[in-house]
């Protein structure tokens, strides 16, 4: 492989990376902002 195609290789795999950790986030804060919803509906 020419050292082009490894710095692309690794653009890409830093943006796979992010995208996934980005989507992790977004579920976990969906997750807690539902919870906590919850959580006040049922004391109330």
């Amino acid at each position: 492989m020419t050292p082009e195609e490894i710095a692309a290789r690794k653009r890409r795999n830093w943006a796979i990376a992010g995208a996934l950790v980005l989507f992790v986030v977004l579920v976990f804060v969906i997750t807690v902002l539902r919870l906590t919803s919850n959580i006040a509906q049922g004391a109330g």
